[in-house]
């Protein structure tokens, strides 16, 4: 009887091990597929007049810019923040947060 218990205790250890390894490996492939963008660079939409940078992923935080579309921004790292991607952004001495939607991969001059 005890041989059985601890075969089943080893069992239970060895899923519970699995288990937490796949979802350790699946946090880190989100990770890596959400920083994908980072250190590239990025323009503000041209549909856009002008987008407010602020100084935390979220839109009640400080503005500590303006820029209008088609400004070129360097993305610098991203996050989720209730349901919304946000990037953080640099432009010259300028880094702020500003919504992930606003961004286009294309210029103004260029075809999407």
């Amino acid at each position: 009887m005890t041989k059985k218990r601890t075969l089943r205790f080893l069992w239970w250890i060895t899923a519970f091990a699995s288990a937490g390894l796949i979802v350790v490996t699946i946090g880190l492939v989100s990770v890596f597929v959400s920083q994908k963008d980072l250190g590239e660079i990025a323009y503000i939409k041209s549909s856009t007049a002008s987008v407010s940078i602020h100084s935390n992923p979220n839109a009640t935080s400080r503005v500590v810019s303006i820029l209008e579309g088609g400004t070129q921004v360097h993305i610098v790292q991203n996050i989720e923040n209730r349901g919304i991607l946000w990037a953080q952004v640099r432009r010259g001495e300028t880094v702020g947060w500003l919504p992930y939607a606003n961004l286009s991969r294309h210029s103004q001059n260029q075809k999407n």
